[in-house]
Formats: C-alpha cells, sequence, structure tokens
C-alpha cells in the first residue's frame, strides 16, 4: 500500500463506454480515503461532451476546482486518422443516443452547456499540472485515446514551464498506465479501440515514452455497475451514467452489469504492485507499423502488464468503491 497519496493525472475518453465515469468515481473514492490525489483530468477525445462530464463528476464529488482539459484536433472531422471513432459515435447517435450519458450528465448544473471552447486544451492542462509537481511522482492513467498525451509529449517550452514536454514527463511522471490490449495481453494482440482510435498517437507515445509504460488489459470478465445502480443515491454522477448506457429499454436481454477495464486500470494506479497486482517485467512494448510487441531489449524501458491476482476480489472491491471510500479496516485487509 503506498505511504502518501498518488497524485493521478486521469486522461479519459468519457463518452461511448460508461466505465470511464464508474474510474472517475472510483479514483475520488480513494482520494476521500487518502490513497490518492486527482491533480488534474483530460479529455483525449475530441468531444464537446467530455469534459462537461468530467467537471460535473468532479464537482458532485466535492471537487470542482479540479483542473480539466480537454484536446482540441484541428480538421478533426475531415481527418482520415480520426475516422473510425466518428464513425462509432455517429451510430451510438443514430442507433442508440440515450447511451451517450456525457450528453446529459451536466444537465441541471452549472457545466450544463459548456463546450470544448469553454475548457483550456489538453496539453496546456497537463503542463500547468506537471510544471508544479513533485519530481518523478505522477502517475498517468489513460483509459482512452493517446491523442493527448502525444500533444504533450510533442510540446514546445512554454510560460509554464521550460522544459519540452518529453523532459517534462521525463522529470515529473513516475509511469504511465494504459487501459489496452496487446499480446501476451488476453485480447487481440494489434491493440485494442483505444489503441486503434488515434493510431499514429499510439505509435507516437509507445515510441518516445521516456517513462514505464504499464498496460491494463484485464476488466472483461470483472463485471460492475448494478450495486451502483440499485444503492447510489438517484442524482450520483456514476449511477446516472450506468443508468443510460444499460438502459434495459435499449438493451435486450438487459444487461446488470458491465465490463470494468477503466476501473481496473485506476486501481492500479493508484495501488500499483502489492494485494491486488502483479506485474510481468522484462520487456518493452515496440511499434513495427501498426503492430505492437513485447521485445526485450537491452536500455529499453522497464514496462510491464499488469495482472489481477483475483479477479473476484478485485470485482468486489471495485463495486465498492464506486459507492464509497474504502474504510481503514477494508484498507488494512486488502
Amino acid at each position: 500500500m503506498p505511504q502518501k497519496p498518488t497524485p493521478i493525472i486521469f486522461d479519459t475518453d468519457m463518452e461511448t463506454d460508461c466505465d470511464d465515469a464508474g474510474a472517475l468515481c472510483l479514483l475520488h473514492n480513494l482520494q476521500t480515503a487518502g490513497l490518492c490525489e486527482i491533480l488534474a483530468a483530460v479529455g483525449d477525445a475530441h468531444s464537446d461532451f467530455v469534459a462537461p462530464a468530467v467537471q460535473t463528476i468532479n464537482a458532485w464529488f466535492g471537487r470542482p476546482n479540479i483542473p480539466v482539459g480537454t484536446v482540441k484536433i484541428p480538421d478533426y472531422k475531415s481527418r482520415e486518422t480520426y475516422r473510425k471513432y466518428r464513425e462509432a459515435v455517429l451510430r451510438f447517435e443514430s442507433l442508440s443516443p440515450k447511451r451517450l450519458y456525457n450528453r446529459t450528465l451536466p444537465k441541471g448544473t452549472p457545466y450544463e452547456g459548456r463546450a470544448m471552447a469553454d475548457y483550456p486544451d489538453s496539453t496546456r492542462t497537463y503542463r500547468g499540472v506537471l510544471a508544479m509537481a513533485a519530481d518523478s511522482s505522477v502517475v498517468i492513467c489513460v483509459v482512452g485515446f493517446m491523442s493527448a498525451l502525444a500533444a504533450l509529449l510533442k510540446s514546445p517550452p512554454d510560460a509554464a514551464c521550460p522544459l519540452s514536454g518529453l523532459e517534462l514527463v521525463r522529470g515529473k511522471v513516475n509511469r504511465v498506465v494504459a487501459m489496452a490490449v496487446v499480446s501476451p495481453c488476453p485480447g487481440k494482440g494489434d491493440g485494442n479501440f483505444n489503441f486503434r482510435m488515434d493510431l499514429p498517437s499510439t505509435q507516437f507515445v509507445v515510441e518516445n515514452l521516456p517513462v514505464p509504460l504499464m498496460l491494463s488489459c484485464w476488466g472483461t470478465s470483472i463485471t460492475t455497475g448494478e450495486r451502483l445502480m440499485r444503492e447510489a443515491p438517484p442524482n450520483h454522477p456514476g449511477r446516472m451514467a450506468y443508468s443510460d448506457y444499460l438502459n434495459a429499454d435499449i438493451l435486450s436481454p438487459p444487461e446488470g452489469n458491465r465490463s470494468s477495464w477503466d476501473q481496473v486500470a485506476s486501481v492500479f494506479s493508484v495501488l500499483g504492485t502489492g494485494p491486488l497486482f502483479d506485474i510481468v517485467s522484462g520487456y518493452t512494448l515496440t511499434v513495427s507499423g501498426k503492430e505492437f510487441a513485447w521485445m526485450a531489449l537491452p536500455g529499453g524501458r522497464a514496462d510491464g502488464y499488469v495482472v489481477p491476482k483475483s479477479e473476484k476480489k478485485l470485482e468486489r472491491l471495485v463495486d465498492t468503491w464506486m459507492l464509497r471510500p474504502p474504510s481503514e479496516a477494508e484498507i488494512a485487509r486488502i
């Protein structure tokens, strides 16, 4: 268990799945328990709806002043790189619009009607927060695309910090934890949805990241959410997100739970190895064309992939920690 709260930057595509919302609620409860501190949150999908949804959740947990930024991509609507994600969002908008909870979550809050233009660019948010952080202290938890992180790495010195983005990450970041599926992690060998939605940015990060990259591939069979929808107050943003996404009028048969990919990555980002997780290490993630592979490289990064010690135990903890902070007794028993 960490002796001090883990400083976290939460990097999310909070749009086409509810596990992003569940992960952020979980992080807030872990912060209340003294296990982490959310330094900032950035939206890594070019969308008017990600940042307001994130800020709505932050405010509900009593932390409205956490910096929130969002990636802004010139010519996004015409660039081939983002065609698959544009098509994915369009499918939701045409077939299952009620599942896009980030459209409705801010309603009735001060963030209703806000859009990308109302938030700073993700790079500005990243640089400002990292410049103030202690050396080698920050964990960046990426549960979406690599768009914002790649832009940070490419960024030049600015008024916030005289270092380049690459130098800033090297000096301030301890590790990056990314929710992604790369063999021999469980799943496809060529990367999953998160890697593929902005493949050039993923390739750039994998090739240039100056700190260890830990991939969290688990979550498919770690299913949660039904308890959150049943026990949380009606205005709880996590409950609202899951209720919209798992809408019984849309899904047939209705799903009681949802896979917990992003929550698993978030728990590992805070707690690291120990009672809940092991890391398979000794390899560096590499890029060859459009493929990703693990290689034993002399002098390579100390990358690795995360393995839960017990999926069932982790499932119970995620279910609980989305609802409330862990108690001191629960922390001692982990």
